[in-house]
């Protein structure tokens, strides 16, 4: 897993003050629509960031989050941002050797 700078994580301070930044702003999930988001999801994500060697700002920036809901919410048709990100991050499922016959 990708992690910014150390001491720019999830857990800082800066970050939590940006986040309620951009809640207040907004709180309309970008991914159904519907308000009452609960946390922030990076348009750039935080590997691509790590990736190209970003600037610590640019991981706590607020033009670089959107709102979004962290669970998912199947009563708004919401996949919610953590479980969205378990299957883009998760490894492709092996593929089965082709058989020279069935058994």
């Amino acid at each position: 897993m990708a992690r910014g700078p150390k001491g720019h994580g999830r857990s800082h301070s800066q970050f939590r003050k940006v986040r309620e930044q951009v809640l207040r702003a907004d709180d309309r999930c970008w991914l159904c629509g519907h308000p009452g988001a609960d946390t922030v999801d990076h348009i750039e994500t935080v590997a691509e960031l790590v990736a190209r060697n970003a600037p610590v700002k640019a991981f706590n920036d607020p033009r670089n989050l959107r709102p979004a809901h962290g669970r998912r919410r199947p009563d708004l048709g919401c996949p919610g941002n953590f479980s969205r990100k378990k299957t883009r991050d998760a490894p492709p499922a092996p593929r089965r050797r082709p058989q020279s016959r069935e058994w």
